[in-house]
């Protein structure tokens, strides 16, 4: 399977639109009103939901992104708005609606990202006629420039059953493979798609089939690709995999490549992201099933819904220094009280000799070195949208090679905290620009007796100033 080969397709992604909202906080009491926690708020964050959840995973897998969907003229709905645009997601085919909300699942998160309550605020009827109307025609006019179309049926409203049929038949008319992630049980909306990837409950409710062993899933998943004359049927069976039917009726069953389990939020959706691109660049089908499995593991060892990168796959396939999460914690775990673990981290944007040299003072306090790398996401977020200079699949290439580097552990936040919470090292390293109070994880650290060591400054090259002579030789040339 050569990911290095794809390549920016046009995808369109048609669906029930959502914006997820979580609000981040700690319990430390119960309430004197009531016998429930009090939540102290810590801070809030937004990320696009439903079948925007999609399309956020195929940016992720770097392919061009449209998004066509109905959703509210409101502040909800500007601010979904602004999101899409923050990656890259083309909105020109979003229609706003007076008459309709924006769907907001608002998620309450303690410690350890702890799910207290879920609070729904959505409007499920169906959308009007007029807005059926206006969706197919906008289909019809911009349908040829997509190589694949993708339809995230979250029963919201939208895909009522004669607007799914018409895309259905469009698409068919020319010749452009449709994808559907079903949950309607009136099933006969989602006849004559090109594929269908419906999750094994799904699966039992739509043929009315109880399944209990394999024999009976495979029958099932054979009557649903019959009656719903479909070209392709992968049916995701969580921890068991996924199973897939091909266009002539082969079998397969291919087992979970999950090596984290936190949260299954959004796995569906990361599945279907990666199984359309990998079609859409030329994958065989049964590879680009198995790059759809791969990336629904990676997904549910985040939290929350989150996207999963194109390099994050191509470094878990070539298995380096790069661990998970889960993966570090059982080599941490082992290791304990037997070698001194260190953890340091950064973003390690054009690495200089600077951090060589840090780095190698850093192992020399311990046995054991642990980088926490910022993802590229997690750089932007803290060094602004230019940044990073150097991808995060090259990044980890080139601190692959420094020998000193035992383990590198990739996190999305800003700050490592979480990481250190879960790896729990003996020292935390930081450089002398620092000091200990200003080191995060330091509160973790100390509560069980391990430390903080902050190196002197290493003279020599930042990141940020040979940016700077680049762009002065540029100028000057």
């Amino acid at each position: 399977m050569q990911l290095s080969n794809i390549d920016n397709k046009n995808i369109l992604v048609i669906g029930d639109v959502m914006l997820d909202r979580y609000i981040l906080g700690d319990v430390k009491r119960i309430s004197p009103e009531a016998p429930v926690p009090v939540l102290r708020f810590r801070e809030k964050r937004y990320a696009p939901g439903g079948a925007a959840n999609v399309a956020t995973n195929l940016i992720g897998a770097k392919q061009k992104v449209y998004l066509m969907s109905v959703i509210g003229d409101d502040t909800y709905g500007d601010r979904f708005i602004s999101l899409l645009s923050e990656y890259g997601i083309n909105h020109d085919l979003i229609l706003r609606d007076k008459q309709r909300k924006t769907t907001v699942k608002t998620r309450f998160l303690a410690q350890n990202n702890q799910q207290m309550l879920r609070v729904d605020e959505e409007d499920t009827d169906f959308i009007n006629h007029d807005l059926v109307y206006r969706l197919v025609d906008i289909f019809k006019k911009n349908c040829s420039k997509f190589n694949i179309v993708i339809i995230s049926d979250y029963m919201k409203g939208l895909l009522e059953c004669n607007l799914t049929q018409n895309l259905i038949n469009i698409c068919n008319q020319k010749g452009i493979p449709i994808f559907i992630d079903p949950k309607d049980k009136k099933i006969s909306k989602y006849k004559n798609a090109t594929l269908l990837k419906p999750n094994k409950k799904e699966l039992a409710e739509f043929t009315g089939k109880n399944i209990n062993n394999e024999f009976q899933l495979k029958e099932a998943a054979f009557v649903l690709k019959k009656e719903l004359n479909l070209q392709y049927l992968t049916v995701t069976l969580g921890s068991d995999g996924v199973i897939f039917l091909d266009k002539f009726d082969n079998y397969f069953k291919i087992p979970s490549e999950a090596r984290d389990v936190y949260d299954v939020t959004g796995a569906g959706d990361t599945f279907l992201a990666y199984l359309a691109a990998g079609l859409a660049n030329g994958l065989k089908t049964l590879d680009s099933v198995k790059l759809a499995n791969l990336a629904a593991g990676v997904q549910v060892g985040k939290i929350g819904t989150s996207v999963v990168y194109l390099e994050e796959l191509i470094d878990v396939m070539n298995n380096g220094k790069r661990k998970s999460l889960k993966e570090i914690k059982e080599i941490t775990e082992k290791l304990r009280n037997k070698k001194k673990i260190i953890f340091t981290n950064g973003c390690f944007d054009i690495l200089h000799s600077g951090h060589i040299a840090y780095l190698k003072k850093a192992k020399e306090l311990g046995d054991i070195l642990i980088v926490g790398l910022n993802s590229d996401n997690s750089v932007k977020k803290i060094k602004g949208e230019k940044r990073p200079i150097i991808s995060l699949n090259n990044r980890i290439k080139i601190l692959e090679e420094l020998s000193v580097i035992d383990y590198i552990v990739v996190f999305d936040e800003e700050t490592p905290y979480n990481l250190i919470n879960e790896i729990k090292p003996d020292i935390i390293v930081k450089g002398g620009d620092y000091t200990a109070k200003e080191v995060v994880g330091r509160d973790i650290v100390e509560k069980y007796g391990g430390e903080v060591k902050i190196l002197p400054y290493f003279s020599g090259e930042s990141t940020t100033n040979i940016i700077n002579k680049i762009l002065k030789v540029y100028k000057e040339d």
